[in-house]
């Protein structure tokens, strides 16, 4: 069971990339809400923000007025006005990121304790480094794209990715440490 912890983690960071990795708010006041996102799938194989819409409606119950959720009915009619301007290419850095991810769910795979371990430290922690770079490349194209705006929120996606890869990176690092034998140092005696 032991040996299958790092690959299920690894799993689980592969899981996240289909969760919201950049955000860009592009209104957010009393007269409503917009924000596209774009999940770490997109990133990674390119494609179209998913816009997000609220605006004031009056409550039923209480006749208030409450931010509603107008999405399906508003971002097709959003999405023509962007006329392609959602677009987000896969970013190489991101692909690098699930190659590594790849590696470490295939560290199950060899025989040898230490060979596992160095393959999940480094599928950690460079694809820690390598999320980061792509995420920042991502979110400088984005913040180009709509420079007038507020700036580009790095989304909870990838925030989760980026935490489950520095512990699996780190834990593995630690353990491949401790399971290296003590150095033995001649001693002189008389």
């Amino acid at each position: 069971m032991r040996r299958l912890l790092s690959p299920i983690g690894f799993v689980l960071v592969g899981l996240s990339f289909l969760l919201p990795f950049v955000s860009l708010r592009l209104a957010d006041n009393a007269a409503g809400q917009v924000a596209i996102t774009w999940h770490g799938a997109e990133l990674t194989v390119g494609g179209d923000g998913r816009i997000h819409l609220a605006e004031p409606l009056p409550d039923p119950r209480t006749g208030e007025l409450r931010m509603q959720d107008v999405s399906e009915e508003l971002a097709p009619v959003a999405r023509q006005l962007a006329k392609g301007g959602l677009f987000l290419p896969g970013q190489p850095a991101v692909i690098g990121t699930v190659l590594l991810v790849l590696l470490g769910v295939l560290s199950v795979v060899p025989a040898g304790v230490r060979t596992r371990r160095v393959l999940a430290t480094v599928a950690g922690l460079a694809g820690a480094a390598a999320l980061t770079l792509g995420e920042w490349l991502a979110a400088r194209r984005i913040g180009h794209a709509y420079p007038t705006h507020p700036p580009v929120l790095w989304a909870y996606g990838f925030w989760l990715a980026l935490a489950l890869l520095l512990a699996l990176g780190a834990v593995n690092a630690v353990l491949l440490y401790r399971s290296q034998p003590a150095t033995r140092y001649p001693t002189s005696g008389p």
